[in-house]
């Protein structure tokens, strides 16, 4: 009878340690499974996505009046806009304005208008068009510097700017305007107190009470180094001129380095003038300079005028 007992106890304990066991592993699997008539299909892995290519985005601006600036950017607005190119500045809120200027026009008539702004892959690619009287228009026969201004977010400062003929506005540099450098083609005397250039494609004039002397012994046609400035009526004044070499020519020189002007661009303050010299390496190129270090340069002058970078280091 005992023996019978200690059966059905064992029995019992068993019984009770499977279903405890079972217990348990519901618990962990946190669901009972549920039975399926047809077995649930494969998980497929996703398929690669295809190369997308470059990201361009269209960018909105707004294009705005001078009337809606300060005094200090109406009066680097009507610096600025006497030369073919660029500049910008950025706001508290983080907008930037750009200034697109075409520079000197003979006539009235002539306008710049931005058909587009992109950022392709962390650069700005702006496209402008000039417009122009016209043919048989009558316009006022008065000297024009036109210009756009626009503003917008969502950019960087790697800008490319060009027009409908492809042809690229460069950055018009320099904090002090007073002096500029520029590389261009001499024309010719057009009197005793003026000369007549090529800078870009364009026409530029310049004057001085001595030109004839300063301009003895050049040809026209070559290319020709000058230093000026401007006066109060927008009139540019020559301060020097000599020729400027082959385009080719490496030119060395010394001075105090100012600091990156965009990802392409630098400025060196050469003697008491304003450089801004071009390279797409230059960020690498000046890696390890400091604003005001006196450094070396090498450089060149291409066909437009630009000064081409080809090294820059410490002066030894």
């Amino acid at each position: 009878m005992k023996r019978k007992k200690a059966i059905i106890t064992s029995l019992a304990v068993c019984v009770a340690i499977s279903l405890l066991i079972a217990g348990c592993s519901n618990e962990e699997s946190g669901n009972t499974a549920q039975p399926s008539d047809t077995p649930a299909p494969a998980t497929e892995s996703p398929s690669p996505s295809p190369n997308q290519g470059i990201t361009v985005n269209q960018i909105v601006f707004e294009e705005i009046n001078i009337d809606s600036l300060d005094e200090e950017h109406v009066q680097l607005v009507n610096d600025y806009s006497l030369a073919r190119g660029y500049t910008y500045w950025v706001d508290e809120e983080g907008y930037y304005t750009v200034l697109i200027s075409l520079g000197q026009r003979p006539t009235a008539g002539y306008g710049i208008k931005v058909l587009s702004v992109e950022d392709n892959e962390g650069k700005t690619n702006i496209s402008v068009e000039e417009t122009k009287p016209s043919e048989g228009e009558m316009t006022a026969q008065v000297i024009t510097y036109p210009y756009v201004l626009i503003r917008m977010t969502g950019i960087t400062d790697n800008f490319h700017i060009y027009d409908t003929n492809n042809e690229e506005f460069y950055i018009l540099y320099g904090e002090n305007l007073g002096r500029r450098l520029v590389v261009c083609k001499y024309e010719g005397l057009i009197d005793n107190t003026s000369i007549e250039t090529n800078l870009d494609g364009e026409p530029r004039f310049f004057r001085n009470d001595k030109m004839a002397s300063m301009v003895d012994g050049l040809n026209e046609g070559i290319m020709v180094k000058i230093v000026y400035s401007t006066n109060d009526e927008g009139q540019l004044i020559l301060e020097s001129i000599e020729a400027a070499g082959e385009e080719s020519e490496v030119i060395t020189a010394s001075g105090i380095y100012q600091g990156l002007i965009d990802g392409n661009s630098i400025e060196v303050l050469v003697g008491d003038v304003y450089m801004a010299l071009r390279n797409e390496e230059v960020e690498s190129m000046t890696e390890g300079l400091d604003r005001d270090d006196e450094v070396e340069i090498t450089y060149s002058i291409s066909p437009q005028g630009q000064f081409l970078l080809e090294s820059i280091g410490p002066k030894e």
